[in-house]
């Protein structure tokens, strides 16, 4: 998942959380959150 992690950085998204089913991202300029699932798709979750 390196690659998601520079991606996400590139977009201003900090790596909050990592657990073996999912990965928390928070925007450091509007603090937008959001779940990265990685299942058979990556799923995209905002809250």
């Amino acid at each position: 998942m390196g690659n998601i992690h520079n991606t996400f950085g590139i977009n201003k998204f900090k790596t909050m959380k990592e657990t073996p089913k999912a990965v928390e991202f928070k925007n450091i300029v509007n603090n937008e959150v959001i779940y990265l699932l990685p299942n058979k798709e990556i799923t995209i979750i905002t809250t």
